[in-house]
């Protein structure tokens, strides 16, 4: 009942500001995502979006996943785009990515030695995958290098010091040298989501993650059909 009388009120808010008389009010979103990259691929698609939208302005901000849910449920964030090791069931949007080992020219890894993790630390989902799938075919593990940014962690992978799991499109755009053929597990697919809240202004929401679905995913023929969006983000996401 609340759902449907969040929606009933957003469609009234978007009735007003289409007939209503006098200057437009500015709509502000915001967007939350645990990923400087695809932060760093927004600002175009924002762009795009203000020339059917000039009144709105946009917030975006990254953060780990949980603390971004959170403000996803609470109303504090209007989209959020993450990726999680479960294929959600929530996200307006919702495709599949490879990942695999990124390593350096000089990376030898000593069957003796745990496995060399260079990650962003716990919180992160590829942090997370590696664990899941390094205890699943019993190897150990150390964390070597933990970076605050993508520029760090991919400067610790070519220099050598440790390995870190990767999106294969992001590998291939940075240049990163994939590990085909080493002794490390393969490691699954995951699960990239847009999702968004109920409420507020419903309609530019769904046009903006359209969008950023588009700008992010350049196969849309492979994505699995779209669900319909609600406010509570997969809890089994990383």
């Amino acid at each position: 009942v609340v759902s449907y009388a969040r929606r009933l009120l957003s469609l009234n808010d978007q009735i007003v500001h289409i007939g209503g008389a006098g200057p437009r009010p500015e709509l502000v979103i915001r967007v939350g995502t645990p990923s400087d990259f695809v932060a760093s691929r927004l600002p175009n698609t924002l762009a795009r979006f203000r020339e059917r939208w000039p009144d709105v302005r946009f917030i975006v901000r990254t953060s780990y996943f949980d603390t971004l849910v959170r403000e996803l449920h609470s109303g504090a964030l209007d989209l959020f785009v993450a990726l999680s090791m479960n294929r959600p069931h929530d996200a307006r949007h919702a495709w599949a990515q490879e990942v695999v080992w990124v390593r350096g020219l000089t990376t030898d890894l000593d069957p003796n030695r745990p496995v060399p993790l260079v990650s962003y630390g716990d919180p992160c989902v590829y942090h997370q995958l590696a664990v899941k799938v390094l205890k699943k075919a019993e190897f150990d593990w150390e964390d070597v290098f933990t970076g605050p940014s993508m520029t760090s962690l991919t400067s610790a992978v070519i220099a050598g010091l440790g390995v870190m799991p990767m999106k294969r499109r992001r590998a291939n755009e940075l240049g990163m040298l994939i590990y085909e053929d080493g002794p490390l597990p393969k490691l699954p697919d995951m699960y990239c989501g847009i999702y968004i809240r109920e409420g507020g202004a419903h309609a530019a929401y769904e046009q903006l993650a359209d969008n950023i679905f588009e700008a992010l995913n350049p196969q849309p023929t492979t994505v699995p059909k779209r669900v319909p969006a609600i406010a509570k983000a997969h809890t089994s996401a990383a």
